[in-house]
């Protein structure tokens, strides 16, 4: 796994970050990604789904990305509970 541990944490590029939430999860870990949890919508349902099953706290911020979205989309993935309010 790629990355840098710091003072909080460890931190990788997006296209290693899949497997480093899984890997913590496992491990019994508490997820917060600041970026993008995976490259595309079926892996990070799969994370999102892995973490509410493991019972462990889980969040993503998206301050940048969710307001890029095509028209719609945003609506539809709160619709979805795919994006929750917490």
């Amino acid at each position: 796994m790629n990355g840098v541990t710091g003072r909080m944490g460890r931190t990788q590029v997006t296209s290693e970050r899949a497997h480093a939430v899984k890997a913590a999860l496992a491990a019994g870990k508490h997820i917060y990604c600041e970026k993008l949890i995976a490259h595309d919508l079926r892996t990070a349902r799969k994370l999102s789904e892995l973490a509410t099953q493991s019972g462990l706290k889980n969040g993503v911020v998206q301050d940048k990305l969710l307001w890029q979205l095509p028209g719609g989309e945003l609506l539809r993935l709160i619709k979805d509970r795919f994006l929750q309010y917490v």
